[in-house]
């Protein structure tokens, strides 16, 4: 039936399946080093473990896709320059979302049968990270604290072209990072409207991203 709809016969691939999963499983578990090694509270939440499951899935699937085929890789970077990384955005997932529908495109002109793999083992991972979620906020023992430590809490991650006394200084701020001619600032509040009015405060000309997020999601 697939065939005579759309030309293509379907078989689910199970090495692709198996492999888009274990991508997501070290992503997480990169997630799980900086959040609780590192202190990085910012990983802590239901955004970034979307991030953290879909960014290392998207770029394995690419991969497969373009290895072996030199023109095919350069009109993939052609394709997913489209979106740029430095444009402000508040909701990283953003990005990830226009990464992974530029791919699902891609990948369907090359292989439709992967792109249709690709498209389940995502739903089967989203389902996976809503259940997780869900035993997370139900459980009342050990993540009890980890949940109240967190609550109330919002998250200002801010990039810019310039040093500003403006963040150095304030209370907020809990980690500064530099790296290519910019500054990375992750400002902890338990007051979202108080991070908003500092990124108001700075230049629209010296923003290079900004998100806001709150950490009770999780």
């Amino acid at each position: 039936m697939i065939y005579n709809l759309f030309g293509f016969d379907f078989i689910i691939e199970l090495e692709i399946l198996q492999l888009v999963m274990f991508c997501s499983i070290l992503g997480n578990i990169f997630r799980l080093i900086l959040s609780f090694l590192h202190n990085q509270q910012w990983t802590r939440t239901r955004l970034q473990f979307l991030n953290f499951s879909f960014l290392p899935a998207i770029t394995f699937i690419i991969t497969k896709i373009i290895s072996g085929n030199i023109a095919l890789s350069l009109g993939m970077v052609g394709a997913l320059s489209i979106v740029r990384l430095r444009t402000p955005v508040k909701n990283p997932f953003e990005l990830i979302a226009y990464f992974f529908l530029i791919t699902l495109g891609i990948v369907t002109s090359v292989n439709p049968n992967i792109a249709i793999n690709f498209l389940i083992i995502t739903f089967l991972i989203s389902l996976l990270i809503e259940l997780i979620n869900n035993l997370i906020s139900k459980s009342s023992s050990e993540n009890a604290k980890y949940t109240s430590d967190l609550e109330n809490k919002a998250t200002l991650v801010i990039t810019l072209n310039n040093k500003t006394d403006i963040i150095e200084k304030s209370n907020f701020l809990k980690n500064i990072s530099y790296d290519q001619n910019s500054y990375k600032y992750t400002l902890l509040s338990s007051d979202n409207n108080e991070l908003t009015k500092i990124v108001s405060s700075i230049d629209d000309k010296d923003i290079v991203s900004y998100f806001i997020e709150n950490i009770s999601e999780v």
